[in-house]
């Protein structure tokens, strides 16, 4: 059996329902065949009880829709066992990651892809409500801009390949605006499913509004409480308890004293406590936050952040979706002048001097290319302190392709000045969120630190820990992360604690094993006050050891 453990697997997305036989062997592994429950560009995931060694090589037996029967190369990625599965409610199984494919089989995998998609039976396409309320899009510029694009006909990947945005935002946002009430989902024949598979549970606007509207509580209670749940369904805890961001400490109490009250008593039966008990908890948790004068100024701070980055994201995507529309990204592929820094810039405006004639002339009137220009607004912003607005022309840039080698080498070091200056905001941002269990935010925030601390292994692991605290990932990337943040810790033993981790909840347990006690060699005491911290630090190894793969740490 061939094992791999120094793999990096890729992302194994947009994923397809998927119900099909496959086929599977290998070194050491009896032929036999499994249950396909979805398949991706990027390989299938098989639903099986089996026990199999990560990252191990193997080879398929997959039927195309033409009746053709191919073998493909693969690499289990993923391990879901039947303990976990369990505890998210899907059947166990592994992901297998398709290797070194000839350019026949890359066309085969697409074309069984794309059958898989046109056969989607899943609600997924969004389409418009009726008469929906849009003033809740006042304030949500990304929302807005997909909101505009929905025509009731198109999955999120084709949103995406338009907006120019990834599918799992179109797909996230998406929901945000069904919480609104401003959309819902339909399959490819137009029906929105009453039920869907555990192994794709995509809810639609109909059965949300089922799950907020019981027959049980009176019209005018069932409509004020929906009213309650769809504030707080937006993240805001302002909008929660119904009072501006300008409201005093005095008003926001009288606020939720008032909504305090008016929920109690509304009902006795089950269903109605369960429900209106959970609607209480989350506007104590806003009145918490508000109430006290420091978490509601971290809270105002972290707002602030929010909607920037979030205006700055917006900003970009529309006018990259604007250039792509009028056909101006051809422009980047013709010879540009290099435009001087800001600060030459002016002073070349403003110093007298004898007008150019002949070549010279030619070339300062020859006008900017797209990327040219782009770059340049983006170093006025960075030279201005203006970070977020550098960093919105900065992402313009990614999204285009220019050959000037100048210009590409202008733009990595402008990058690398923005990230560095935006990385102690994106930290305060991380620490907020991590705070308040917002783990996907977080991961996402500890990310965009160590672009700009690429030397720095703390936002790695941070990144790796949160995700691994979302419900349902996928430990691929985290894994992923804490082997960076290992390579990068000049040994450090925190690094080695964190891959630890990763590695126990991808059931490795050898390999936590061995990172645990890497991380109690990497001290080494050389006077008196150093070896009682050793000491102190191999105690707590020794503990965490124990907790971790439940046995006594090797001496």
């Amino acid at each position: 059996m061939v094992v791999h453990n120094d793999a990096r697997p890729k992302r194994l997305i947009p994923r397809y329902p998927f119900s099909q036989e496959v086929g599977l062997h290998g070194a050491g592994i009896s032929a036999r065949s499994y249950p396909a429950r979805d398949v991706s560009t990027g390989g299938f995931f098989l639903a099986t009880d089996d026990a199999f060694e990560l990252f191990t090589d193997v080879e398929l037996a997959v039927g195309l829709p033409s009746g053709e029967r191919v073998s493909l190369r693969a690499r289990i990625v993923h391990l879901l066992t039947p303990d976990k599965a369990r505890g998210v409610g899907v059947p166990a199984g592994i992901g297998v990651q398709f290797e070194g494919l000839n350019d026949q089989q890359l066309v085969q995998v697409r074309t069984l892809v794309a059958w898989a998609r046109a056969n989607d039976s899943r609600a997924r396409i969004a389409r418009k409500v009726p008469g929906a309320d849009l003033s809740a899009l006042q304030n949500q510029p990304m929302l807005s801009y997909l909101f505009d694009h929905i025509d009731g006909q198109r999955d999120p990947e084709a949103l995406a390949e338009e907006l120019g945005i990834e599918a799992g935002s179109v797909e996230r946002m998406q929901r945000e605006l069904i919480k609104l009430a401003l959309i819902d989902l339909i399959s490819a024949s137009g029906q929105a499913p009453a039920s869907q598979s555990p192994a794709a549970p995509t809810p639609s606007a109909a059965s949300a509004r089922s799950e907020v509207k019981p027959a049980s509580l009176p019209p005018k209670q069932a409509e004020e409480l929906t009213a309650i749940e769809q504030r707080i369904a937006r993240g805001n805890f302002y909008l929660a308890l119904d009072v501006s961001e300008a409201a005093s400490a005095d008003q926001i109490r009288a606020r939720f004293q008032a909504l305090s009250e008016e929920l109690r008593g509304w009902s006795s039966k089950p269903a109605d406590m369960a429900r209106i008990e959970r609607v209480q908890n989350q506007l104590r948790e806003a009145f918490g936050v508000l109430s006290s004068p420091q978490k509601r100024a971290e809270y105002d701070q972290y707002l602030m952040r929010g909607r920037e980055l979030a205006q700055a994201e917006a900003e970009r995507v529309k006018r990259a979706a604007n250039d792509q529309s009028k056909g101006r990204a051809s422009q980047v592929h013709e010879r540009v002048s290099v435009p001087q820094p800001p600060a030459a810039a002016v002073r070349a405006r403003t110093a007298q001097k004898p007008r150019p004639t002949g070549a010279q002339a030619a070339a300062e009137q020859a006008p900017l290319g797209a990327a040219a220009q782009i770059l340049l607004q983006a170093e006025q912003a960075h030279a201005a302190g203006k970070l977020a607005e550098a960093g919105k022309h900065l992402q313009l840039l990614t999204a285009m392709t220019f050959d000037d080698a100048k210009i590409r080498a202008r733009v990595a070091q402008l990058r690398t000045l923005v990230s560095r200056a935006l990385a102690v905001d994106f930290e305060k941002q991380a620490a907020y969120e991590e705070k308040q269990q917002r783990w996907a935010l977080a991961a996402r925030s500890w990310l965009r630190v160590a672009e700009g601390r690429p030397k720095d292994s703390l936002p790695l692991q941070r990144a790796a820990l949160a995700q691994m605290q979302v419900p349902g990932v996928d430990l691929k990337q985290p894994l992923e992360l804490a082997k960076r943040a290992v390579e990068l810790s000049d040994g450090d033993p925190e690094a080695h604690r964190t891959l630890a981790r990763v590695y126990v909840a991808a059931g490795m347990q050898a390999n936590a094993r061995r990172e645990l006690e890497l991380a109690q060699r990497c001290v080494a005491p050389t006077d008196e006050e150093a070896g009682k911290e050793a000491a102190a630090k191999a105690k707590s190894e020794r503990g965490l050891f124990k907790r971790l793969l439940g046995r006594e740490a090797p001496n």
